[in-house]
């Protein structure tokens, strides 16, 4: 048989919550979750349920679904202390859950102002959703102007609410101090900056959709009282938001990486391992991409999801010229000329030094690059450039910039025992993206030549694009060919991995990083830092970075030439002794976890 459960929250509601109780006696059960009062609100709630719950104020959204987490019956009515059930209401809401067939009901809102039924201003009829079944119905988890969400179709009801929304002036400028600094706080979670103009102008525009666009004239007095008040709620909402901004903006880093997209691969890493080396009392701003699909869980970081794919160039242009007017820093994760030119164009003269920090990954230079950034030395002579190698720093330094430091590319935190490298081998695997110059022709000759020696190592390669699921001709010439070899023992990762199951892929594997040694001479390789941080042996081409390291730690073994035979034969030498290959990985990553402690970068970007 159909019940109702009503779910009210509650905080110093003494003057409102009996006749609400009153309005609701008849359900078969009341729920209440109080949040603190210091009035007789418990009190008078247990006159009418047993069930009262205290629990700690999280925002509207997140204390109604503990509300609700108390429900039994399968309907579910949600009130708020200064709402009325009438008798008509009643009556239509105990047809509802008998026949009604829809998962969610609207109810119409009539709210009073300063004791009149306000008809106009928009603030009638005001359909809410506040009727739905249990199972079907889950409240947003916003601070303030929280909503239901309905898992399937949503009907409307006829009889109205009753909202003793304002009895005076004293409840009315207490609400708006507490709504305007809730959606202040609204603005930052959902990364909206306000400006003065912003909040004359919107609060303008409250008054006249309320007072004439609404016909808020047709409701007397009051309806030009609440266009005031409502006006005035908005432009307090924006000179707060405004306010914080302000007092955050000195002591604020904004890091900016534009194709931050997923939780694998070298960018995120790189951002990670910075933030939680970061002060959680000093802010920071994160600028990525429009689709990223990450987490970042640090009170002190709000993410913006700001570019998009085609003009990441022209928005860096205009995110610059931003950020270069406003107090605190600016961080260029993966720092390109590209960059260095949009932050000279975007500068009104010299930026001020220790304003700019570029992180240059590696830098290939010829005549014209070395000319390009001979004269932005000269026309921004403050930037400080940052890089992983000496060799990469020395080019920015001959050409004329003062600021340039060797600073370690920031490793992913270990997490003690999350690995175990004494696990037997299970796969090859090539991570991170799919690209030329990172071997992947040479990794699709590998697994064409195993099929033909009818080999049975399992391969596992990841497929997925640099920037923007963005591939160039030869890449996808590479993975068709891939796709078309019948190789039983291939798995293909295309999906874009979270960052503890990217972590996980190195577990039992050996990494093949065929790199070409012409790009990564002197480039760090994230993707060895990771793969020693989880006791992944290496297999890598001579020349390069990587081999350095892994000859330096005999984490693995180094090929001269990239033949598949001869990669397969490197291959039999490490599974035949891959316990001794992991363990020696696993100190690779103990020792380069110190070394390129991300403390190192932060310290630079706040000193």
């Amino acid at each position: 048989m159909a019940g109702l459960s009503v779910i009210i929250i509650t905080k110093n509601e003494a003057l409102n919550i009996r006749e609400c109780l009153k309005s609701v006696q008849w359900a078969e059960e009341i729920i209440v979750v109080d949040s603190g009062s210091t009035d007789d609100t418990v009190a008078i709630c247990r006159e009418f349920t047993p069930h009262v719950y205290i629990h700690d104020w999280p925002g509207f959204g997140i204390q109604k679904n503990r509300a609700l987490n108390y429900a039994t019956q399968s309907w579910v009515l949600s009130l708020d202390a200064d709402e009325r059930v009438t008798s008509e209401l009643r009556s239509e809401v105990e047809r509802t859950i008998l026949k009604g067939k829809e998962q969610g009901y609207e109810i119409p809102r009539l709210s009073s102002f300063c004791g009149r039924y306000m008809q106009h201003s928009g603030w009638y009829p005001d359909y809410v959703t506040r009727l739905f079944r249990r199972d079907k119905g889950r409240f947003s988890n916003d601070l303030v102007h929280e909503r239901v969400l309905i898992n399937g179709v949503v009907g409307r009801l006829k009889q109205n609410i009753l909202h003793e929304s304002f009895r005076d002036l004293d409840q009315l400028l207490a609400k708006m101090n507490h709504y305007s600094s809730a959606g202040a706080a609204m603005m930052g979670k959902k990364g909206r900056d306000a400006s003065l103009t912003q909040a004359i102008l919107h609060g303008l525009w409250a008054f006249i959709r309320s007072y004439f666009l609404r016909v808020g004239f047709l409701d007397g007095r009051e309806g030009f009282m609440l266009a005031v008040s409502t006006a005035e709620a908005t432009y307090y909402r924006y000179v707060k938001r405004l306010l914080i901004q302000q007092h955050d903006s000195a002591d604020i880093l904004d890091i900016v990486e534009p194709t931050l997209m997923s939780e694998a691969g070298h960018c995120y890493s790189f951002v990670n391992s910075l933030i939680a080396a970061s002060d959680v009392n000093k802010p920071i701003r994160l600028w990525v991409s429009r689709q990223a699909a990450i987490s970042i869980n640090f009170g002190h970081v709000e993410m913006r999801r700001y570019f998009y794919r085609s003009l990441r160039r022209l928005q860096s242009y205009f995110l610059y010229k931003k950020l270069l007017k406003q107090k605190g820093r600016l961080f260029v994760s993966t720092a390109i000329r590209t960059d260095m030119l949009m932050l000279d164009w975007a500068a009104s003269g010299i930026i001020p030094p220790r304003k700019v920090y570029l992180y240059s990954h590696w830098f290939k230079p010829n005549a014209s690059k070395l000319h390009s950034l001979k004269k932005l030395a000269t026309h921004q002579p403050n930037l400080v450039i940052l890089g992983p190698t000496s060799s990469v720093v020395n080019v920015f330094k001959e050409a004329g910039f003062s600021d340039t430091r060797v600073v370690p590319y920031p490793i992913t935190p270990r997490k003690e025992n999350t690995h175990n490298h004494h696990a037997p081998f299970r796969y090859l695997l090539y991570a991170g993206a799919a690209r030329p110059d990172k071997g992947f022709k040479e990794i699709v000759d590998l697994v064409e030549y195993l099929h033909q020696q009818k080999s049975q190592i399992p391969v596992v390669i990841q497929t997925s694009a640099e920037y923007f699921d963005k591939y160039d001709a030869a890449t996808l010439a590479d993975i068709a060919r891939l796709k078309s070899t019948p190789f039983a023992y291939l798995t293909l990762r295309s999906d874009v991995l979270s960052a503890s199951e990217y972590e996980e892929i190195f577990s039992g594997a050996i990494a093949i990083q065929l790199y070409k040694s012409t790009d990564f001479t002197d480039r760090v390789s994230g993707v060895t830092l990771d793969a020693f941080s989880a006791g992944c042996p290496v297999i890598t081409t001579a020349d390069t970075w990587i081999a350095r390291m892994v000859e330096r730690f005999d984490a693995g073994l180094i090929v001269g030439n990239i033949l598949p035979e001869v990669v397969l034969s490197k291959v039999t030498s490490i599974i035949s002794d891959y316990s001794r290959y992991a363990v020696n990985a696993n100190n690779a990553g103990k020792i380069l976890q110190l070394e390129n402690n991300a403390n190192n970068l932060y310290g630079v970007l706040t000193e």
